[in-house]
């Protein structure tokens, strides 16, 4: 092995993400943001989950996750989604665009989209590690499914120089299949199951 390949939130972050901002028009939504939230075991939705905290939960069917991406359901037969902003923000047909510090956001069909920024913690040991990797000639490297900022700032934490953001389980698999291909030998670093196709 000479490049280790880490996924970020849960594997150099402590996988404990909290929302620092919300923007947009939540609140009538909020029992209906809280059970779609409450529908996965992603870190971003569970953080989504503690900061609206006590709530009502909206009945919900057919509620489908694609990994990587979000999460859908049907709440009294409109469809809403969870997940990836512009993922969302193309199924509420809106000219609404996130920015580059939003991780999450929420929306319904012809509706406005509520946006969340959420932050993770830096593990104690992960820069530990990555420079204990780099004295033995292994390089490192950061594929996450999380926005350019926060992905950027993490590996400027770490020294990392090579990073991708908004990665998708199946992207992740491709950096490591090119990297193999090149005769380097990668190694996964991660969990989760946008992270099981890599590992």
């Amino acid at each position: 092995v000479n490049t280790a390949v880490f996924d970020k939130t849960g594997t150099l972050t402590m996988g404990e993400p909290r929302v620092c901002s919300v923007s947009g028009d939540e609140e009538t939504d909020l029992p209906i943001i809280r059970a779609i939230a409450d529908s996965s075991r992603n870190p971003l939705s569970q953080a989504v989950q503690r900061f609206i905290g006590k709530s009502e939960n909206a009945e919900l069917k057919d509620v489908v996750e694609h990994a990587g991406i979000g999460i859908e359901a049907t709440y009294k037969s409109q469809v809403v989604r969870i997940g990836r902003p512009a993922w969302v923000a193309k199924h509420c047909k809106t000219q609404e665009t996130a920015s580059d510090h939003v991780s999450l956001a929420f929306g319904k069909a012809n509706g406005s989209l509520a946006m969340f920024e959420i932050e993770d913690t830096l593990r104690p040991d992960a820069k530990v590690s990555v420079a204990s990797l780099e004295k033995f000639g292994i390089k490192s490297e950061i594929l996450s499914g999380d926005n350019q900022v926060r992905v950027q700032k993490l590996a400027k934490k770490l020294g990392v120089t090579k990073f991708a953001s908004r990665c998708l389980p199946a992207e992740k698999v491709v950096r490591l299949n090119a990297l193999n291909e090149s005769g380097d030998r990668g190694l996964m670093v991660g969990d989760g199951m946008n992270d099981g196709p890599a590992l």
